[in-house]
């Protein structure tokens, strides 16, 4: 499982919990990654803004951590 630090639609704590159901199941969490996978702020106001902006890039690491997982 990967999740933001910054996803104002899946709290961390709720991964953290589905991490506890499913123990065999590797959680990682990404700082000021939100919801769409792009850095954004911890204030929900200016992360909405980053729902509309397609010139966003991916969050820094994200690719390769997806990467690793598909190579196990």
């Amino acid at each position: 499982m990967i999740n933001g630090k910054h996803d104002i639609q899946v709290a961390t704590s709720e991964a953290e919990l589905l991490k506890i159901a499913r123990p065999d199941a590797r959680l990682v969490l990404i700082d000021q990654m939100n919801h769409i996978l792009k850095n954004a702020p911890a204030d929900r106001a200016e992360n909405m803004k980053t729902y509309t902006n397609p010139s966003l890039p991916l969050t820094p690491g994200l690719a390769e951590t997806i990467a690793q997982f598909v190579k196990k």
